[in-house]
């Protein structure tokens, strides 16, 4: 039974991607498609379907990728998806003005004072060096104080800038110097600032959110027609040898190996969160359905003085007998819990009419380096939902961008974020 699930999951996957694939460029829908395709193997393989809870996650993910079906068969508005897409393919790209440049540096000045005085003065310490320099026995405490710890140091609203404004701005004004000033300013630029680049959105010890810095980044490359090898080797390469580095300073690989910290990626993305999210389905199966009450929890913990959610750590307490970390379920199980098996296809089904829609509304905005970096960044932060409860893309980032919008963005399109656009 089991593979005939993975191959219906394939097949409904390959088929809407196979779909998609002539608007591809900065398409959501297709990232969020091919996310959930590729996440939900890992947890299909490791169910037990001699357990009930485990039966009944299989058939919530059935009736996820049905409704992922029937929303790419039925419901997708190809005919207006072709027309923008036709659209944004024959806008003349924005110039570099002055203005935008000097508004790239100045919201990167305002991003690393912000990110200088949490590490300094809130935090207390920063983890990149002591990375490198191998670790310490109580690292892993550290790294979880940093940003999670007892005593309140305002990382939710920091985040939003370390982890979503700042790449986005560095991002952008190094693609605005290679344009303005050539190579040679860009290599100096880039030698100059990557230090505390590497300081600022590693300092925590989480490899998460350089993770998706580089995604991101790649993500960018790729709408733009620059994803070439002169840019990817040394990009996935610097990844790929930090990644193995704070591995190994959290325990989780002996060696300093390029294959080691390879073997530790593809575990993370194909097998460590797919088990949380197994044991996260065991543990709310036995709670009853909470109409939503759940998710009002999570939406209200983001009010100052409220206390949100605590599922993850209860589902990390679950499976590690301490609350002390966090354990995401999946979408589908989100769902499960806050409406039942019968609400998984339908606010599935909501979810990606939602998620075709943010396309509509901000893809027509004229083009320019910092627009295709704020599309990239918000695109893959949908498109990686399904791994977690929906309003997680709010921690991800999506409050960062929504502040850089409205007091960056919104002039490069006059008629601003209602604009709608029909398809002729």
């Amino acid at each position: 039974m089991l593979a005939f699930i993975v191959l219906f999951v394939l097949s409904v996957t390959i088929f809407s991607c196979a779909l998609l694939w002539k608007n591809r460029i900065l398409n959501p829908t297709l990232l969020f498609i091919l996310f959930s395709g590729v996440f939900s193997q890992g947890v299909i393989f490791n169910l037990n379907l001699m357990r009930e809870d485990d039966y009944q996650h299989l058939f919530s993910i059935v009736l996820f990728f049905i409704a992922i079906f029937i929303h790419v068969l039925i419901s997708h508005n190809y005919k207006r998806e072709i027309y923008i897409s036709r659209v944004w393919a024959a806008k003349t790209p924005v110039p570099d003005k002055q203005e935008k440049f000097i508004s790239l540096v100045l919201a990167l000045l305002i991003c690393a004072l912000i990110i200088f005085i949490y590490f300094q003065y809130l935090v207390g310490y920063n983890l990149f060096f002591l990375a490198l320099s191998g670790g310490s026995e109580d690292f892993t405490s550290a790294r979880l104080a940093s940003y999670s710890g007892d005593t309140y140091t305002g990382a939710g609203v920091v985040n939003q800038f370390k982890n979503t404004i700042y790449p986005i701005s560095y991002f952008a004004l190094s693609f605005a110097i290679a344009a303005k000033y050539g190579k040679l300013a860009l290599s100096i630029f880039l030698v100059l600032t990557i230090p505390f680049f590497l300081w600022s959105i590693l300092g925590t010890g989480q490899r998460t959110h350089f993770f998706f810095c580089i995604t991101s980044l790649l993500l960018f490359l790729f709408y733009t027609g620059k994803l070439q090898l002169k840019y990817l080797i040394p990009i996935i390469s610097t990844f790929l040898i930090l990644f193995t580095i704070f591995s190994v300073a959290l325990g989780r690989t002996k060696d300093i190996t390029l294959l080691d910290g390879f073997s530790e990626l593809l575990s993370r993305v194909f097998l460590d969160n797919q088990i949380g999210t197994i044991e996260g389905f065991r543990y709310i199966y036995n709670i009853p359905i909470q109409y939503g009450t759940e998710w009002a929890r999570v939406l209200f913990g983001y009010i100052p003085g409220v206390k949100g959610s605590d599922l993850s750590h209860k589902v990390f307490e679950y499976m590690y007998g301490t609350s002390r970390g966090t354990a995401p379920i999946a979408l589908w199980a989100s769902i499960y819990h806050n409406y039942g098996i019968i609400g998984v296809p339908f606010v599935t089904l909501l979810l990606l009419k939602l998620i075709e829609l943010s396309r509509v509304m901000l893809i027509v905005v004229p083009k320019s380096n910092f627009w295709v970096m704020f599309l990239s960044f918000l695109f893959f932060y949908i498109g990686i939902i399904p791994a977690t409860e929906p309003f997680q893309i709010l921690n991800n980032g999506l409050f960062g961008l929504i502040f850089l919008y409205f007091v960056y963005g919104v002039h490069l399109d006059r008629r601003g974020l209602f604009f709608r656009l029909s398809p002729r």
